[in-house]
């Protein structure tokens, strides 16, 4: 239980750190940052691992492991599985290439947006990106965004979402097109 416990005290001060100085200064690779500050945290939570007693001077003896080294490995992979979700969530949600689309189709409000003005948000030195122009008829069909004389215009649902990343989006400094 010392190694669950010390786990989601440390995840709780990675998320803590990385949203504090991403807010304070943004990154143009916030994932080599995440990684950084993952690395950083890893001495650290085993540092706190070694230095603290098996029941964390509150634990009952029934949630201590007998087993130190099984006890620190479960607490070391559940960090490692939490960082990984967090960067897994970060990179589908508000840097996801989809969430792009719909914070782009927002961004332009009511009028909509044609096919290629969507495609061009994307554009990355005079090239299309062929992994972005296939998103929009997976959005059409999850239906996120409508169409209509090929102009393309959120739905409700779409709506929710657009806001949901934009908010996700300055939670973590993600920045224009993720």
């Amino acid at each position: 239980m010392k190694g669950l416990i010390l786990t989601l005290i440390w995840f709780v001060i990675f998320l803590t750190v990385t949203i504090v100085i991403l807010r304070l200064r943004r990154r143009k690779k916030p994932f080599k940052f995440f990684m950084a500050v993952f690395i950083g945290t890893l001495p650290l939570f085993i540092f706190s691992y070694l230095m603290t007693p098996t029941d964390l001077y509150f634990l009952p003896s029934s949630f201590v492991e007998p087993c130190a080294i099984v006890d620190f490995l479960y607490g070391l992979v559940v960090y490692v599985l939490l960082f990984h979700n967090f960067w897994d969530f970060v990179y589908a949600g508000p840097m996801g290439f989809s969430a792009g689309l719909l914070v782009e189709l927002e961004r332009v409000g009511g009028r909509g947006g044609s096919t290629e003005e969507l495609i061009a948000y994307f554009r990355r030195d005079g090239q299309v990106d062929k992994i972005f122009g296939r998103r929009i008829p997976n959005l059409l069909h999850g239906g996120y965004i409508a169409m209509d004389n090929e102009v393309v215009r959120l739905t409700r649902k779409g709506r929710v979402m657009a806001n949901l990343t934009c908010f996700l989006k300055r939670l973590v400094c993600a920045g224009e097109g993720g």
